[in-house]
């Protein structure tokens, strides 16, 4: 049987948009755009294909462990040796220790919290943190609560995950995000397994155009939504908009698979390498060549300089690295 690449295409499309996301350069129509749905679709995604298999808790959290929890720590051991150096050399450990505090809280982006106060972030990475959370709570809602309630329910601990976070605490691990994308996830598995009128998807589009204009017309600078720090700009506009955004996507995709081979193969290779690609992505950033080369660039052509440079980095790496058994491993990549 052949493989559906379309699906990889979405992957793709979702991580190059990750990496124009994080460019500096780029107007706030253009951030608002990227960030109504491109970490949204993988929350989508990764729900479309989950299955209960019948394995223990012990089991299922073990192999999530593997998946998602390994890379996540391999990408921070060298983040720590890395800033280890850099602390040497600046003469300023604190460094080390802000990077470990950072590796510890699993944030992706400058946080405060009404608690703690200010809270390093780790980057991109947090998504695999928060996945790991998201699709061990599901499992459990799944297996503990009958199947009409589990849509709802996953929308009611999102909304308790991102109001807890606003006007509590944000704890740490990526517990809250995880959580408040477990909406997401649910929608991701309700679309498969139902049978939904198309002119609904077109509702969602209608609201992902919505999403959009309000964020932007506020001045959202947290972006719209920015499920890394449980942070919405409105939450059921941003929700339906990301779903409304993955459906276009996907329309996209099955446009690109069918017209474009050359384009839709090199889209569905970094889909499904979405994992490592995102991992070297973070690396790239806590670096100093690109925060230096942005500045020695002219401001009019900065940004593609940077997100031309990034893209060849990250993909390069990515290529030599599935060269080796042990990154292949950690990677989980056959």
């Amino acid at each position: 049987m052949n493989r559906d690449i379309t699906f990889d295409i979405m992957k793709g499309i979702a991580i190059i948009a990750v990496l124009i996301g994080h460019t500096d350069g780029i107007n706030l129509w253009g951030k608002n755009f990227i960030y109504s749905f491109h970490m949204p679709l993988f929350f989508i995604l990764s729900g479309c294909f989950f299955r209960d298999k019948g394995l223990t808790y012990g089991n299922v959290t073990k192999k999530n462990f593997k998946r998602l929890i390994v890379p996540y720590l391999f990408t921070c051991l060298l983040l720590l040796a890395y800033t280890m150096l850099y602390a040497y050399k600046k003469h300023n450990m604190l460094l080390l220790f802000d990077e470990f505090w950072a590796v510890v809280w699993a944030a992706g982006y400058y946080h405060h919290s009404p608690l703690l106060g200010d809270v390093q972030y780790i980057g991109p990475i947090w998504f695999l943190v928060s996945l790991f959370w998201c699709k061990l709570a599901y499992l459990v809602l799944y297996r503990q609560t009958r199947k009409t309630l589990v849509l709802p329910i996953a929308v009611i601990v999102s909304i308790c995950a991102v109001m807890l976070d606003y006007y509590v605490v944000n704890l740490p691990l990526g517990i809250l995000p995880g959580l408040s994308a477990l909406v997401f996830y649910a929608m991701g598995h309700y679309i498969k397994e139902s049978q939904i009128p198309q002119w609904i998807f077109w509702m969602f589009v209608c609201c992902w155009a919505l999403a959009i204009w309000h964020a932007t017309a506020i001045e959202a600078l947290s972006h719209n939504p920015m499920i890394c720090i449980c942070r919405y700009a409105c939450w059921p506009l941003d929700v339906g908009g990301a779903l409304g955004g993955v459906f276009v996507v996907y329309l996209l995709s099955k446009r690109i698979e069918k017209y474009t081979k050359w384009i839709s193969q090199a889209f569905a290779w970094c889909g499904s390498l979405s994992l490592p690609i995102l991992c070297f992505h973070v690396l790239e950033l806590n670096t100093a060549f690109f925060t230096i080369l942005y500045q020695t660039v002219h401001v009019d052509v900065g940004f593609t300089i940077i997100l031309l440079s990034r893209v060849i980095f990250v993909i390069l790496l990515t290529m030599i690295s599935m060269k080796l058994t042990i990154c292949r491993k950690i990677f989980q990549i056959k």
